[in-house]
């Protein structure tokens, strides 16, 4: 397959990397980490209009961001400096941004969270971003963005080389050209970010990017082989250990009243609902929240989505109550993302219950850290209510009738260092009420960016099992990846095993009793640009390979990719050219397929002779047809006339043609005569089953005991019939089946050698 697309921001490669035997992976020295201090002023006043003209701006010490793609350190006339300060529980921050042709500057979206492109799309607007890492573990943080147009986008960091833009927290910001450019104002409440009280350094880091140019500028760490989001690679935001978050107590109430009338059949009734929530945070570092008749009213509505597969499709969270510190849940290493292998706890599994809402009484959640450690527990009561016929038919519940019930899930981590993260994860309860059901799994991640000087390193395992109403077979879960994302070479494997038990009902698992196991690397180098492909900006030289295995090691599917040609232009073009092949196993129950077969031989017509009438009769039940109908309508026979038929002449069929003779007349001049051996050859492989199954088994054993269980046999057994006649009548059977096949044995050859498989 060839295409020509434009510049996309890249496809996650899951991928295989050897590594080299005897390598030392010890940690190289720690790297000098830009830093810089926020300008404190507690009294100041700044009006957020994006023109940076208040005084306490120019006393502010700016930072110079450098170009760190595609040219990491080179001179750049998108010059862009940033300033930073702190008003007691206001973080602001101040962007200018040069730009050599102001009247380029690209804006294409004002919907919040879609200034990355849209649905995965290339950026295309001009846009500054903000990471902080306000823990200091440089492992979770929060990320800022916006565009030259003032449009938010914002999210959680738990992964080095992705952000969640479900959350939505509360800040501002205000844009305004400039005659060289373009400006903007940040603001940042202390209220919206958890972070540790009396921390004087928090993890910081900038980003411009340029698309016209497809350029990035940062501060920290500007090479090609760092991710925005890695904060292992942040600088050093110093200064904050007088930041303050105010009382910690926040009260939202809400109130819901409708009012329902039929005319002339009932008097009109009112209807009201009263609720909300209250956030508590004992410490800048751990929030609790208090909800109670939660509401969701205001949840952005799905995107719509179409299933052509036969596994669930995944909906991310959106209802705001469980998005704060969703990424606490973050388990294991590579199983989540946007199509997630496995999530133990997904939040989508509480208060929805086959896209019916279930009501919540009451719920109270923990997210935060102590010290190394990091804390998060959601407890939550559901409310008896009914659910429609339809959900009942499709989730097999026994009552249309959903009891209330409890639901439970934690995890809890430990940061040994900056590279080692060890953590357990737990849930209770069935959504629906019914089952027993409980989840434990234990995870490990170790991730450098240092490796080998600074390249990039992950290795993670994980293990979970499910313990209560679960069915039979194995209920572990088990599996391991290593990655080496890098510019150069970006490469990984990976092997998870789901047990078939393994049911997490608080959880989302779309493909349990497999294993699976990715391997894949990529070769990504990057022209001269004094060479003769200077107009190439990164070439790509890509193979993934995806293989699903059931318990028993039979392959149920498999794919692979290859892009031996994948260019990206300076331009922002693409031209690739891709081999995508991929196989499925379906294996099907014989129930599925049974009866619908026997209703559709019960409605085949035939014709039905008595003396001299013949009339058309409906259905091939109980009739001498049906009984032979497997046998030549098999798909080996099929297979084997079509291969056999195809290897006529064409030549004969031409000269029929010119004789005059039409399909008919081919068909009985030219196919039917030879066709003899295709039905010999049909008629002694179609026996070969009968004579292994049935005949021999009559021929060789009369004992009772030894019988193999079969209707005909069985029927013989019942009428009493002499199991001595019975073996020679079945020896006298075979006779002509010999004769046939000594006087057909050329053709039988021929037959075989015509119709085999050609390659």
């Amino acid at each position: 397959m060839i295409r020509w697309v434009r510049e996309g921001t890249g496809r996650s490669r899951i991928c295989v990397f050897s590594m080299i035997v005897g390598t030392c992976c010890a940690t190289a020295a720690s790297e000098d980490r830009p830093n810089v201090r926020a300008l404190i002023r507690p009294d100041v006043s700044i009006t957020l209009d994006g023109k940076l003209d208040e005084p306490v701006w120019r006393e502010t010490p700016a930072i110079q961001l450098v170009q760190q793609s595609p040219k990491p350190g080179a001179a750049t006339p998108y010059q862009t400096e940033v300033r930073i300060i702190v008003t007691g529980d206001r973080m602001y921050f101040g962007f200018q941004c040069k730009d050599p042709d102001p009247g380029h500057i690209s804006i294409h979206t004002m919907r919040r969270d879609e200034t990355m492109g849209r649905d995965g799309g290339r950026k295309t607007d001009d846009t500054v971003s903000i990471i902080l890492d306000t823990y200091g573990d440089r492992r979770t943080g929060y990320f800022f963005q916006i565009n030259a147009a003032g449009t938010r986008t914002d999210g959680l960091i738990s992964d080095p080389q992705s952000a969640s833009l479900d959350w939505d927290g509360i800040w501002d910001a205000r844009t305004a050209r400039t005659a060289d450019g373009w400006s903007a104002e940040i603001m940042i409440p202390s209220r919206t970010l958890s972070f540790t009280r009396g921390l004087n350094e928090w993890g910081l880091n900038f980003e411009r990017y340029i698309p016209r140019e497809r350029m990035a500028l940062r501060w920290s760490s500007p090479t090609l082989d760092s991710f925005l989001y890695d904060l292992s690679r942040t600088g050093t935001l110093s200064g904050l250990s007088d930041l303050r978050q105010g009382r910690g107590v926040e009260f939202a109430p809400y109130g819901i009243g409708k009012t329902k009338e039929f005319y002339g059949v009932s008097p009109r009734s009112w209807q009201g609902a009263v609720g909300g929530e209250v956030t508590w945070k004992a410490t800048p570092q751990l929030v609790t929240v208090f909800t109670a008749n939660t509401d969701f009213a205001e949840t952005e509505v799905d995107t719509r989505q179409i299933n052509l597969t036969r596994f669930p499709l995944f909906f991310p969270e959106k209802r705001a109550f469980f998005l704060e510190g969703a990424n606490q849940y973050d388990f294991g290493l590579g199983l989540g993302g946007e199509s997630p292998q496995f999530i133990p706890f997904f939040s989508r599994q509480i208060g929805l219950l086959g896209g019916e809402q279930i009501p919540i009484n009451a719920g109270v959640k923990l997210n935060g850290r102590v010290g190394k450690w990091n804390l998060a527990l959601l407890d939550v009561q559901t409310r008896e209510t009914f659910v429609s016929s339809q959900v009942v038919a499709d989730l097999g519940l026994p009552s249309p009738l959903v009891p209330s019930t409890n639901l439970l899930a934690g995890r809890i981590s430990y940061d040994f260092n900056e590279n080692l993260h060890v953590g357990t994860m737990f849930t209770n309860g069935d959504p629906a009420g019914f089952r027993r059901n409980t989840l434990v799994g234990v995870d490990a991640i170790w991730r450098t960016s240092k490796f080998r000087g600074n390249k990039n390193l992950l290795l993670g395992a994980w293990s979970a099992t499910t313990q209560g109403d679960v069915g039979p077979g194995s209920k572990v879960g088990w599996g391991f990846k290593i990655d080496y994302p890098n510019d150069l070479w970006d490469c990984a494997t990976s092997v998870n095993q789901y047990g078939e038990a393994l049911d997490p009902l608080l959880g989302f698992l779309p493909r349990p009793g497999v294993r699976r196991t990715d391997a894949s690397c990529a070769l990504q180098p990057r022209p001269s640009k004094d060479g003769p492909f200077r107009w190439v900006r990164q070439e790509f030289f890509e193979n993934e390979y995806t293989r699903f295995t059931d318990t028993r090691g039979i392959v149920e599917s498999w794919q692979y990719f290859m892009a031996p040609v994948n260019l990206r232009f300076e331009s922002g073009d693409r031209f690739e050219f891709n081999w995508n092949p991929h196989g499925e196993t379906l294996i099907v129950p014989f129930e599925t397929f049974a009866l619908p077969m026997v209703w559709w031989v019960n409605k085949l017509p035939w014709l039905e002779v008595h003396g001299f009438n013949l009339t058309l009769t409906e259905g091939w039940l109980d009739t001498y047809q049906v009984q032979i109908l497997p046998f030549v309508a098999n798909a080996f026979s099929i297979y084997l006339f079509y291969q056999y038929f195809s290897s006529i002449p064409v030549e004969l069929d031409e000269a029929a043609r010119m004789d005059g003779a039409g399909w008919f007349g081919i068909y009985r001049r030219v196919v039917m005569p030879l066709s003899g051996p295709a039905v010999a050859t049909v008629a002694i492989l179609t026996f070969l089953p009968a004579w292994n199954s049935y005949l021999w088994p009559l021929m060789v054993v009369q004992s009772e005991e030894l019988r193999p269980v079969m209707v005909g046999i069985q029927y013989f057994f019942q009428l009493n019939v002499s199991w001595g006649q019975i073996m020679a009548y079945a020896s006298m059977i075979t006779v002509p089946v010999l004769v046939l096949f000594v006087a057909f044995q050329r053709a039988f050859i021929g037959s075989i050698a015509s119709a085999g498989v050609k390659g």
